[in-house]
């Protein structure tokens, strides 16, 4: 009865997957994968509409460089003499959108971490700017690569019982949610 139980464990244990389970798996991750990088680089990249880019990372990546947090984007003079620059309705034709405006400045609102562990590295050593689609591709492709590792760190440590459906469903499950 002992031998049983044993070998039910292995077989459900992703160390004793077999070969072609294995390689199911991983093809279901690429799969996965692919259509995340095509998600995010088909459309092509971001517009830019007036002389206006919505590339907002590079633009913070250039601040950084520049030793600003506040972009270096100037702000229309027009808008500056606005009686109330920040009045949606009177501002529309001359703000830089998704940027905050502050004293005479434009910063952004969202986080510096994508252009402090990419694209400022990216820039550095290569002397170009990275692509926002293409981070946007390797950040989900990461996230998604993470959270399939740690499923299976979990399954592993813990001894969980993890029939071959279940993780194949797991795996489609983190990447498509």
């Amino acid at each position: 009865m002992r031998s049983t139980s044993v070998s039910a464990e292995k077989a459900a244990s992703p160390a004793f997957y077999s070969v072609r389970q294995r390689l199911t798996l991983v093809l279901l991750f690429a799969g996965i994968s692919a259509v995340h990088f095509l998600t995010a680089w088909l459309p092509g990249p971001a517009p830019n509409v007036e002389g206006k880019t919505s590339e907002y990372y590079l633009l913070l990546t250039d601040a950084f460089l520049a030793g600003r947090t506040s972009l270096l984007v100037e702000p229309d003079p027009r808008l500056l003499a606005l009686p109330d620059p920040r009045n949606p309705a009177a501002n529309q034709p001359y703000r830089l959108h998704d940027a905050s405006l502050y004293k005479g400045k434009y910063y952004l609102y969202f986080g510096p971490v994508p252009v402090l562990v990419l694209f400022l590295p990216y820039k550095l050593l290569t002397g170009s700017h990275l692509p926002t689609r293409a981070a946007v591709a390797l950040f989900s492709i990461i996230g998604y690569a993470s959270s399939c590792a740690l499923l299976f760190v979990l399954i592993r440590r813990l001894k969980w019982l993890c029939p071959f459906w279940l993780a194949a469903a797991a795996v489609t499950s983190l990447g498509t949610s």
